[in-house]
């Protein structure tokens, strides 16, 4: 968007030393009216700012109100200098920033990362061995979110890394059980997968 170069060079009149006010002559017209003509002397005469002057300042602002950046997806198009954006726009950029913080899994001991994001979306990834816990004879890891989910609307996934010659592949599924904690089950068709490690990520809002 190109930006008008309107001028900064205006003027006031200086009246000169002789003039403690201005003056002016008045001059009485053939139809009986009068007219006045200025006869100040002037140490500097001002500039001239009528209609033209005020519809150039008047077209430069109405020109950035109305093609300001109103929405991200419309600043993701701009390719040239000259958009003003809006306040709104800011927020929501502002809204995206986040915080990277790490945490430690209190029941494993290993590590989990987030993003903890202003506008409440947090994002959690790690990795947990199998099995780290045995209830009853069935294999799970625990993740405990160091930062609850605000409900129980959060998804969590899991993928199963490489684990031996002998167990190339083996079967994962998750449980939410609550808004902090998630388990990981590893399974082949033979039983649980010892001694195994899972790559999981977990995703929702903490506000």
């Amino acid at each position: 968007m190109s930006i008008p170069n309107l001028p900064v060079n205006f003027k006031d009149d200086i009246l000169a030393a002789s003039n403690v006010k201005r003056k002016y002559r008045q001059t009485t017209n053939d139809d009986s009216t009068v007219s006045f003509e200025d006869v100040t002397n002037y140490s500097q005469e001002g500039s001239e700012f009528g209609a033209k002057e005020v519809n150039q300042t008047n077209g430069a602002i109405n020109n950035i109100y109305n093609e300001r950046i109103l929405t991200l997806e419309e600043a993701a198009l701009v390719t040239e200098p000259g958009f003003f954006v809006d306040a709104q726009v800011i927020t929501e950029l502002n809204g995206n920033n986040y915080e990277l913080d790490e945490s430690e899994d209190t029941y494993e001991s290993e590590r989990i990362w987030y993003k903890k994001y202003n506008n409440g979306l947090i994002e959690y990834w790690g990795r947990c061995s199998s099995p780290a816990q045995v209830t009853g004879g069935q294999g799970f890891a625990t993740i405990n979110f160091p930062v609850p989910f605000k409900d129980m609307n959060y998804i969590v996934t899991a993928t199963a890394e490489y684990a031996s010659s002998s167990t190339i592949t083996f079967e994962t599924s998750v449980q939410r059980n609550s808004t902090s904690r998630a388990y990981v089950y590893a399974r082949t068709n033979t039983g649980i997968v010892t001694g195994a490690w899972i790559q999981w990520e977990a995703k929702g809002y903490w506000k």
